[in-house]
């Protein structure tokens, strides 16, 4: 019995067949990461082979996780409410909506891969969690914006 092959796509894979890197660059990130060990999606970033954008879209390939743009994201204020601020900064991430009649929350990560985040976030919220990749800095804008107006109605109905 032949042993199990496993295909594993990563970031530079995705950037190729989508063609926002040709094979010479292809090839510099594997050499690099094989001569360095460093991440590739950390080689990517270094040489801005491609735009956080097109990175973050990526590893939501490679992730099997859906990429949202919180700039175009329309915000539910009753999933923001579910998510105390400190969580939303301590783990990077923002809560956008709610599905499957309420019992999941969406939410915005800059790693939608740490189990870790995922697990506290249920716990304290009382609901699965349905994670997305965004890009680091529209989930700090986003909690900067949404957050400060949530503050600010509660003040004013106060």
């Amino acid at each position: 019995m032949s042993p199990v092959q496993v295909n594993k796509k990563t970031i530079s894979d995705v950037l190729l067949v989508k063609n926002i890197i040709d094979q010479p660059v292809y090839d510099k990130i594997k050499l690099e990461n094989i001569n360095t060990n460093k991440p590739i999606e950390q080689i990517v970033v270094d040489h801005n082979f491609a735009s956080g954008e097109e990175i973050a879209k990526a590893k939501a390939e490679v992730y099997k996780v859906p990429y949202t743009d919180l700039k175009e994201t329309s915000v539910s204020p009753e999933a923001l409410n579910l998510l105390p601020e400190p969580v939303a900064r301590r783990y990077i991430c923002f809560p956008y909506g709610l599905s499957g009649e309420g019992q999941k929350l969406l939410l915005a990560m800059k790693n939608p891969m740490d189990l870790t985040a995922i697990e506290f976030i249920e716990q304290k919220t009382g609901k699965r969690i349905a994670p997305a990749i965004a890009l680091e800095k529209n989930i700090i804008a986003a909690i900067e914006q949404y957050y400060s107006q949530s503050l600010s109605s509660k003040v004013t109905q106060a």
